[in-house]
């Protein structure tokens, strides 16, 4: 998967258009489960590269990510822990929740708090 965030200045402060927090991430399911309709929790991993952006960062870093998650009648739960080597070149790391309403509502209300945190 490759992502990143498009924008375009609007203000002379902020001409151009930037390309940045971009990254190409591999995602595997490590335990299928609930969220693959089997029972018990699933387990998930992302690793990757944080690259360089265009009028933006300029250097590289790394990151590698857990999942784990469950779903109920109720709701589903996904905590999410994370380490990385910023392009700082900082270590950082993330723990996080996200709930969300019943898998069978058309539309969920969604949730998430975390924590994260640069150190350097």
């Amino acid at each position: 998967m490759l992502e990143g965030v498009l924008a375009h200045g609007l203000t002379a402060r902020l001409p151009g258009t930037s390309l940045f927090e971009n990254g190409a991430f591999l995602k595997g399911v490590l335990r299928e489960g609930a969220l693959q309709e089997k029972p018990g929790p699933s387990i998930a991993t992302e690793f990757g590269v944080l690259l360089p952006g265009i009028n933006a960062e300029h250097a590289t870093g790394a990151s590698l990510a857990g999942i784990l998650s469950q779903r109920w009648d109720w709701g589903t739960v996904h905590f999410n822990t994370a380490v990385a080597l910023t392009r700082e070149q900082h270590a950082d790391y993330f723990l996080g929740v996200i709930l969300e309403g019943p898998h069978d509502w058309p539309v969920r209300p969604v949730a998430e708090i975390f924590y994260d945190r640069n150190v350097g």
